[in-house]
């Protein structure tokens, strides 16, 4: 197997991201956060495809790829998370009413 070079790697993690947050998304339907997170995501299509175009820009990624990328993720996991147990609190609250 052939090894990827840096770019292509870089790109594939993106992408991996941004399929990551789609799927946390689309279990965020119809509230404010979800449209941030749609636009999000079109952001970073845009900045993966400046940077197969441009890969000199590739350096000025390591930060978003190393912090900001992966704490995005955390926030919105998180988020869901919350809203999930609230929805369930709420439930179990009509439960014993």
């Amino acid at each position: 197997a052939e090894e990827k070079t840096e770019l292509e790697q870089m790109i594939a993690e993106g992408q991996e991201f941004i399929q990551k947050l789609r799927s946390m998304n689309d279990l965020i339907p119809g509230e404010v956060i979800s449209s941030k997170l749609y636009q999000l995501e079109d952001l970073l299509k845009e900045i993966f495809q400046r940077i197969q175009k441009v890969p000199t820009q590739m350096n000025r990624m390591h930060k978003v790829m190393n912090y900001y990328l992966p704490t995005t993720l955390k926030l919105v996991e998180a988020y869901h998370e919350w809203k999930k147990s609230k929805r369930d609190y709420r439930k179990l609250l009509e439960v014993r009413i």
